[in-house]
This record gives C-alpha cells, structure tokens and sequence, in this order.
C-alpha cells in the first residue's frame, strides 16, 4: 500500500467506506488508570483496527521543542500507550515515529534523550526518525493553495499514517492537534506556506490521508502556543479516523468555534471529515483557554513577512538567521526565565511529572 503513495506523481485522498457520522472517543485521564490504559481505551472506542491497517505504520509525533517543557511536545505517555497497544495487537508491524526540524534547530535529536524518545523506541523495538534527514519525493498535490509538495519517503512509505500530536493554542491557526501535526511533514521552507496556512493543512492532509489520530491533552498549552504558551492540566485523550471531527472536538473543549477556525472549515468543505462528529466515551465538560496569540518573536516574524522585506529575508539564507534568533528567544531566554520554572512547578505538583525523564 505504501509504495503506491508516490508510483504516480498525483495523489488523490484516500477513499474508505465511512459511517454517516465520525466516532470521536473522549477519555479522562486518571491517576488510577494510568495514561496508557486511557489511550487504549480511547483507540478501542473509536475503533482503530478498522483503520490502522498493513504492517508499516509511521506515528507523527510533535517535536517542536528540545527543552522539556510540558505541553510543547507530544507526552512520552502518550506515545507510550500507543506502542503498548500497537505491539500487543500487531506484534509484527514495523514501526517508525518522528517529526522534523523547525529551520535552525536540531530539535529532534535533541528532543530524543530529554523527552525520553529514545528510550521508548528501544523498549518497543521502533525506529525513531529526523524527517529533515530523509530523502524527499516531490508529489503533485490538486491543492487549495499548492501543486506540488515534498515529503519524506518514511512517510509516504507508510501502509499507515498516525498523527499523534498535542492539543495547543497556536498564534496562527488558533488551536493545533491532529491535522496541523503534519505540517512537520514538510521539512523544507514550510515556514513559507504560513501566508496560506489555513489552506495548505488542508492540501497536505489530502495528499497523505492520515488514517488515525490520538490527540494528547494531558499536559497541554493556551495562550502564547505552540511553544511559549502557560502550561495546563487538562487530563484529556481524544481519539478518530477523522481528523477533523478530532480536531473538533478539541476545539470545543478548548472554547472555540470550530467553524470559525480556516483549516478546519476548509477541511470539512473539501470533504476530509466531518466537523459535527458523534463524541462517546466520558463525559466532560469544556473549558475555556486563554485566547492565542503570539509571542514576541511570532509578532516580529508575522510584521515583517508582511513587508516589502519578505523576499530578501524569507526566501533566501537570510532566513537562517531569523531562526537563529528565534531559537535564542524560545529556548535560552524564554525557557531561562519563565519556561523552565513552569516545566519544573508542574513536575514536582503534578503525577505526570513521576513520568518524565526530566535532565532540565
């Protein structure tokens, strides 16, 4: 199934026979429980053996971040509870997880010892993999805003995409969860795309038809997302083979509409899922987060990418530079001063925090 991914140079959306109405599950975490348990029966209730299917599944991880602050990146719990179920139900899958770096930073190989990555790909016998480093396939995409995208063979390899991402505020797209988690899966020059971001989630998800995700919203951000955002509790598991119902469904917990969300109503508009998905398992009341909006390197990006300057300082190597400076930002000066004594007051108040290989 996954060679047939890039045989042609056009990809058309996966076609799968679906219910009238999307199944999203929703499950409480709790302590007693344990957050595997809590993603497996998330996976059970939304069915996944109906739609995880051939022997080679990549998970789509969220490794936007090196520095252990939690709510940046997807929860090694998280993850963990995934494999668990994965290797006890399908013994013989090959499994690869990863992400790609954000322009600047090595932030997945740096990401793997802190977060704990690397020690879960060995205890489950899984390749964890930098997509950046990957050799990429270029494919015809009959996009909303593009033609054409590159993308790394480990995914297009795939019987099986899995997006397994964190549920967060985010200054551009108002929240991110299960399908904005792709927009790692353009290693190159993504940062161009954020113009039309609204409208290129969507080309990217039509081209690789995720076919499942688990949204983490255990230890999750509001505000300043996705990276520089207030850390919260919010004890969540969301889990759908459609992504926009997931997607959703997190929007509403957080407090927002999701119809008023771009990606998400150009999602539904296309056909890629459903908005008005039937939510079972527990039942919990929605919260409101604090609005997103961008920190001070956000605000300085999204100025002058709107400037006559644009070309000059985003199209060529000079981009190297703006994301060296926001790499002192995010994670010398902000983690210095507020982000690391956030990440380490929810480490030692909160049980999640027994479940980090926290090294600062």
């Amino acid at each position: 199934m996954g060679w047939r991914r890039y045989a042609t140079t056009t990809m058309q959306p996966a076609t799968r026979p679906e219910p009238a109405q999307p199944r999203v599950a929703r499950v409480r975490v709790r302590r007693e429980e344990g957050v595997p348990a809590a993603v497996r029966r998330a996976m059970e209730l939304a069915d996944w053996r109906r739609h995880v299917a051939g022997k080679r599944i990549f998970l789509k991880i969220n490794t936007l971040s090196f520095p252990l602050v939690p709510g940046t990146n997807t929860s090694p719990w998280v993850i963990e509870g995934v494999l668990r179920t994965l290797r006890e139900e399908l013994p013989g899958a090959v499994i690869r997880m990863g992400d790609s770096q954000i322009v600047g930073a090595d932030n997945v190989r740096r990401a793997a010892p802190r977060w704990g990555y690397d020690r879960l790909a060995a205890k489950y016998g899984v390749e964890y993999v930098d997509l950046s480093r990957e050799e990429l396939v270029d494919v015809e995409v009959d996009g909303l805003a593009v033609r054409k995208l590159a993308f790394p063979r480990a995914i297009l390899d795939a019987d099986s995409l899995v997006s397994l991402p964190v549920m967060k505020c985010h200054h551009l797209s108002t929240i991110t969860a299960a399908l904005k988690n792709q927009w790692g899966c353009l290693p190159t020059f993504r940062h161009n795309f954020h113009p039309v971001l609204h409208r290129v989630i969507v080309d990217i998800n039509r081209a690789l038809a995720p076919c499942f995700a688990v949204i983490d919203g255990t230890v999750v951000q509001e505000g300043k997302g996705p990276r520089t955002g207030t850390i919260r509790v919010a004890d969540l598991v969301l889990a759908s083979h459609d992504l926009v119902a997931a997607d959703a469904a997190a929007a509403r917990h957080m407090g927002f509409e999701p119809r008023e969300i771009g990606y998400l109503a150009n999602a539904e508009r296309e056909g890629l899922g459903s908005i008005d998905g039937e939510v079972v398992g527990d039942d919990v009341a929605p919260e409101r987060f604090a609005r997103p909006r961008a920190n001070a390197v956000g605000f300085v990006h999204k100025t002058l990418r709107a400037s006559p300057l644009k070309p000059l300082l985003f199209d060529t190597p000079l981009i190297q530079v703006l994301a060296r400076l926001a790499l002192v930002y995010n994670t010398h000066l902000w983690y210095r001063f507020s982000g690391k004594q956030a990440a380490e007051r929810l480490i030692a108040t909160s049980w999640y925090g027994a479940q980090f290989p926290y090294r600062g």
